[in-house]
């Protein structure tokens, strides 16, 4: 019986063996897929860390790119703040060449009306057709009005650069 007994062991042994030469093997065998997926998991993540260090260096190409068109913009301000102010002594131009020509409007008609009141009261005939020095004295009028337009201009532009 001992051999037979004898027998058992030595195939219960190789059993047992062969159990323990199989896992060890399946153990080896996921040990080498754990260990592969983290290879794998390694590379990847070098490769994100290049990606976020491309990211870096375009964020720091974009801050500089921001900084410089803010500085530009901060000096596009004093240009329009420049600006702003000769539009507002601009409009106040207009208005004081608008109410200037206005008041020599009145007193071109109060003119006339005294030139035509005085004739009348010397009998003077008024003809139809305006006499020349008439039309010489609305060419002077209409050339001073010229002349203080141009000094109004003159004195907006010189209010303006200095």
């Amino acid at each position: 019986m001992s051999a037979a007994a004898s027998g058992e062991r030595d195939e219960l042994a190789d059993s047992l063996a062969e159990l323990f030469t199989n896992v060890s093997l399946m153990v080896r065998g996921e040990l080498q897929g754990t260990n592969s997926q983290l290879s794998l998991l390694e590379k990847m993540n070098r490769r994100v860390a290049e990606e976020y260090n491309n990211y870096g260096d375009v964020a720091s190409g974009l801050r500089v790119f921001v900084e410089q068109l803010n500085e530009k913009n901060q000096s596009f301000g004093e240009y329009v703040s420049q600006i702003d102010a000769i539009d507002q002594q601009v409009t106040e131009f207009e208005a004081v060449v608008s109410m200037l020509d206005k008041h020599v409007s009145l007193l071109e008609k109060k003119i006339w009306e005294k030139t035509l009141k005085k004739l009348a009261d010397e009998n003077v005939h008024i003809p139809t057709q305006i006499p020349a020095h008439f039309q010489f004295m609305e060419s002077i009028v209409m050339w001073r009005q010229c002349e203080l337009r141009i000094a109004v201009a003159k004195l907006s532009l010189s209010s303006s650069t200095g």
